[in-house]
């Protein structure tokens, strides 16, 4: 059943009433406590009531866990709130609290792949049978509507990766919650053992890695403990970052950027060594750094580019007379250059 909260009167419960200790449709993870909020409550009080359902024994939470948690701290000995009707069934309970939430504030990864767990688990209790709402067996929902509340096109791809990011370690989830790890690099992390996880998940974020730098770093680093049979925290010691990672903003920028280059050369040795035979051969030309010759990417293929980036007329004359002279006298290095004939 939907449940209509506009068709619940308000009621006086004291606090003491709620079993704070269930959190049966508790979706909330890697979420800092709100201090927005709690000035709000404590000037205007509790304006979006919360919604609670009887148990076993007491009320507990279905809606408004935070607000709650806070106007208790707050010194408040009862709220107004909503009571779910009792024919409402488990699964309707939880549905009502992903709701709320999605409406409310939006729902992390995390947070999905928890609304995933507690949804199957109450999909299969009530299939077995082993489910009953006041002297009845409700009817099962199925996965499908829960991908349908969070926005999700049904299909088991989602599934498996929101059922693969609860298995990653806290701190991975932790970031991936808060948004400073990306999607494609929390999937990578979770080929590795969780406390391998921690290592590069505190790393990313001492570094201050971008996206992209988060996405290449933990997947070089697979490929390379993959290949060579290391263990991650034997690789970040190689690298140097096996330590607390601190310093000015400038210090973590080249600490930052002389990881990636390191990482990227362990990775591919044999590009390395042809990208830093190119750059050499290219500066002992001299042409200055209005001229570049960028070779294809990888060094695969046979289409190079030639960069003249000036900002006058005078340095685009000095640098097409210097790329003449270049051609003319030292040709041969030049040539050099374009060979394809380099041996890995």
């Amino acid at each position: 059943m939907t449940i209509r909260f506009d068709d619940l009167p308000l009621l006086r419960v004291p606090l003491t009433r709620i079993d704070w200790n269930n959190t049966a449709c508790l979706l909330r993870f890697g979420r800092e406590p709100s201090q927005r909020l709690v000035e709000s409550l404590r000037r205007t009080g509790m304006r979006t009531p919360p919604l609670l359902a009887k148990g076993e024994s007491a009320l507990f939470i279905v809606c408004g866990f935070e607000r709650l948690r806070i106007w208790r701290e707050l010194g408040h000995e009862d709220v107004a709130a909503r009571i779910a009707p009792p024919e409402a069934a488990a699964q309707d309970l939880l549905s009502a609290a992903i709701e709320e939430n999605q409406d409310a504030r939006g729902l992390n990864l995390i947070e999905r792949g928890i609304a995933l767990e507690k949804w199957t688990a109450l999909h299969d209790e009530v299939k077995a049978g082993h489910s009953e709402e006041n002297g009845l067996k409700p009817a099962p929902r199925t996965r499908d509507e829960l991908l349908s509340l969070l926005g999700y096109k049904p299909g088991p791809a989602i599934i498996e990766r929101l059922s693969a990011f609860r298995q990653l370690s806290t701190a991975a989830q932790t970031a991936l919650a808060r948004g400073t790890l990306p999607e494609g690099a929390a999937a990578t992390l979770g080929k590795f053992p969780a406390e391998e996880q921690d290592h590069l998940v505190s790393v990313m974020l001492a570094l201050r890695f971008t996206v992209g730098m988060c996405r290449d770093f933990s997947r070089e680093f697979l490929e390379i403990c993959r290949r060579e049979k290391i263990a991650a925290p034997a690789l970040l010691r190689e690298l140097g970052l096996d330590h607390p990672l601190d310093g000015t903003p400038q210090e973590i920028a080249l600490l930052r950027g002389s990881a990636l280059e390191a990482l990227h050369r362990r990775r591919f040795p044999i590009l390395s060594r042809l990208e830093r035979d190119f750059a050499t051969h290219q500066a002992a030309l001299g042409l200055g750094d209005e001229i570049r010759l960028r070779p294809p990417k990888d060094f695969e293929g046979d289409q190079y580019h030639l960069d003249v980036r000036v900002s006058n007329l005078a340095q685009l004359d000095r640098a097409v007379r210097a790329l003449a002279e270049r051609l003319d006298k030292r040709r041969d290095e030049i040539e050099r250059l374009f060979d394809a004939t380099w041996e890995p």
